[in-house]
């Protein structure tokens, strides 16, 4: 009976220790995430597109030149902000009319990521985008809602998703 308790015992320690670590990795990992961009970019990025920093976004706190990012693939990417307003959504895609009429969906494993951050948008939300596109498609780099002033980043600034594994590295 009493090896029956201490093997419990140390049973449950050990669950501890792995949820313990768990957690703690998990806001290793998450730091800095969901930070306002002011501090995460070093202002609101008042800047339109193509003015002073070539368009790089955020007051030039993306790396590369003219805009460009080096994604560890070696291939260049212009990243652009484009500023719109959410015309609809559900629980697969959202959808934003930027104010050049063009209409975008954000769909896929962006939209899920943004969607499981609980990120809450609603018809008629400002918001501003941050990407670039690939095979004429825009895909989201971060996303700012600007009706509830709240930042989310999709991806690093190297343009790697932040829903794949081993994020950081």
């Amino acid at each position: 009976m009493f090896k029956k308790i201490l093997m419990w015992l140390i049973y449950a320690g050990v669950v501890g220790l792995l949820i313990f670590g768990a957690v703690i990795r998990t806001e290793a990992k998450t730091e800095g995430i969901f930070s306002p961009p002011e501090e995460r970019f070093g202002g609101k990025g008042s800047e339109s597109p193509g003015q002073g920093d070539g368009g790089s976004g955020w007051n030039g706190s993306f790396s590369g030149s003219g805009g460009e990012v080096h994604l560890a693939e070696g291939a260049e990417r212009e990243w652009i902000r484009l500023v719109g307003v959410v015309t609809g959504l559900d629980s697969e895609s959202l959808w934003i009319e930027t104010s050049q009429g063009e209409i975008l969906e954000v769909t896929g494993r962006a939209w899920r990521f943004i969607f499981d951050s609980r990120l809450v948008f609603s018809v008629g939300d400002e918001v501003e985008l941050e990407g670039f596109y690939e095979n004429d498609e825009f895909e989201v780099s971060s996303i700012q809602d600007l009706t509830r002033d709240f930042f989310l980043p999709v991806r690093e600034d190297s343009g790697r998703p932040l829903w794949s594994g081993g994020a950081g590295r």
